[in-house]
């Protein structure tokens, strides 16, 4: 963990995209993916609502590996042999509160008592 302090745009840039924690004045703790700094807020998760959610999917596939057993992925009920692989949502590690790893939301800087990167 790295305290990023002062919370500037130059200070938070080399950091987005990246999982931070933020404690604001009041207490509240916020978990979410650093996207920007702009004048005076401080934006998380945009990455999340700027990707279709079509394409927010890991894909799947099958390694057949000599003398392995081969893992099956649920197929559709209609799957052949050249069936399309399974595409399995995203979904952040851990739980998911309030605010963080979810909608995109913004701070204002001067409401954040501390912005600690998570990596």
């Amino acid at each position: 963990m790295q305290r990023i302090h002062p919370v500037t745009a130059a200070t938070c840039r080399p950091h987005y995209g990246k999982p931070v924690l933020i404690y604001l004045t009041d207490g509240t703790e916020v978990t979410g993916i650093l996207s920007r700094v702009q004048g005076s807020k401080l934006f998380l998760n945009e990455h999340i609502a700027a990707v279709p959610p079509a394409e927010q999917t890991i894909t799947m596939r099958k390694k057949a590996k000599t003398g392995a057993k081969i893992h099956a992925l649920k197929k559709a009920p209609s799957a052949g042999k050249n069936a399309p692989l399974v595409a399995a949502p995203q979904q952040a590690a851990g739980p998911s509160y309030e605010y963080g790893y979810g909608a995109p939301v913004a701070f204002d800087v001067s409401s954040i008592g501390a912005l600690i990167l998570l990596v």
